[in-house]
């Protein structure tokens, strides 16, 4: 069985394969009170830190070595300002303190993030990677949502600890959103473009299933009357094919070209995965979401990958919009409504894996 500081790395990892930017405090898979008890939670805090303090993660050396009368490391995550993600200890760590049945110490990891508390704003980067970090996490231990929690909700007598200062409600579903996977593909099953020539029967024959087959699976009304260019989908054999997903015209090229560019893919005319993430990034980001992190974002956008969304990454946004609404033949105003969304689908629908 992998041990705590064997999954805690994975963690890391999978946060860099995401783009953050992860640090590793040197000894920290050994760093603890002993061995961790069987992960059942994630908790929550911030610093208190005050703001003056200098530099990206000025209360490492406190989380990391503790202070008087807590003589151990006080979280297993660091979480700077900038949101860098420290890796600090893989064992028992003191930060829970007195707590509701079920989370304690032994049984949760804690994160400190860097933060003055009180109505200070967080950055938005640093929230982004506290949504990252606990997502990840959850992952790795196989935790539901409710499973993340902040110190102020576990804290006893209620009311002993106010951190974090930001809505758990709202944190938690942001983390769910996170783990979200993307929309999934409109069909599935191998397609036949249809050439001069061509009849049903033929090329049922080719992929061996029936002319039967093809015609429940794509809703033709006359066998003998099929265009040319028409997009077949084949069921697979042994099946009615009422199930599959109806034919679709073959694919707009230049629209998706357009929307590649727009992007800042390849422009190769294939709308695979690469290109479905991309836009799904540039949606999220209109709604304040960054799933796969900020710079993973500004790099759809050609923005500088610099982690700050500032007034140019907003800038960007709201050309590219502009720049798919362009493509799909939606108003393009920048911003992204129910009638951009609609001409998403439909473009998506007509050209998403459709080769």
């Amino acid at each position: 069985m992998a041990s705590t500081a064997d999954r805690l790395a994975r963690v890391a990892q999978r946060l860099r394969d995401r783009g953050f930017e992860v640090h590793e405090e040197p000894g920290w898979q050994t760093r603890g009170k002993g061995p961790m008890g069987t992960i059942r939670g994630i908790v929550v805090h911030h610093t208190a830190t005050p703001a003056s303090a200098r530099g990206d993660y000025p209360s490492l050396r406190i989380v990391r070595d503790g202070r008087a009368g807590l003589e151990n490391s006080l979280s297993h995550w660091g979480l700077g300002r900038s949101g860098k993600v420290y890796l600090i200890a893989a064992e028992v760590c003191w930060h829970t303190g007195a707590a509701i049945t079920g989370w304690g110490n032994s049984n949760c990891l804690g994160i400190e993030a860097e933060h003055p508390g009180g109505a200070a704003q967080w950055p938005a980067a640093q929230l982004v990677a506290y949504h990252a970090l606990c997502g990840e996490l959850r992952r790795e231990f196989g935790l539901g949502e409710d499973r993340v929690r902040g110190h102020k909700e576990i804290a006893v007598p209620a009311g002993r600890k106010v951190d974090p200062n930001f809505d758990m409600g709202v944190f938690r579903r942001a983390v769910s959103a996170y783990l979200a996977p993307a929309p999934p593909a409109p069909y599935t099953g191998p397609t036949y473009t249809v050439a001069k020539g061509d009849t049903l029967g033929g090329i049922a024959g080719r992929f061996g299933v029936t002319v039967a087959q093809l015609v429940a699976a794509n809703g033709i009304a006359d066998p003998n009357q099929i265009g040319v260019g028409l997009t077949l989908t084949i069921p697979a054999k042994g099946t009615s094919g009422e199930s599959v997903v109806r034919a679709r015209p073959a694919r707009n090229l230049p629209q998706t070209k357009a929307t590649q560019r727009a992007v800042h893919v390849k422009d190769d005319g294939f709308w695979g995965d690469s290109t479905d993430r991309a836009v799904h990034l540039v949606y999220r980001a209109t709604r304040g979401e960054f799933p796969d992190g900020i710079k993973a974002t500004q790099r759809a956008l050609g923005a500088k990958a610099d982690g700050d969304w500032g007034p140019k990454s907003r800038a960007a946004l709201r050309e590219t919009v502009t720049e798919l609404q362009r493509a799909w033949g939606a108003t393009a105003d920048g911003a992204w409504g129910p009638k951009t969304s609609e001409k998403h689908q439909q473009a998506r629908h007509l050209n998403y894996k459709n080769w």
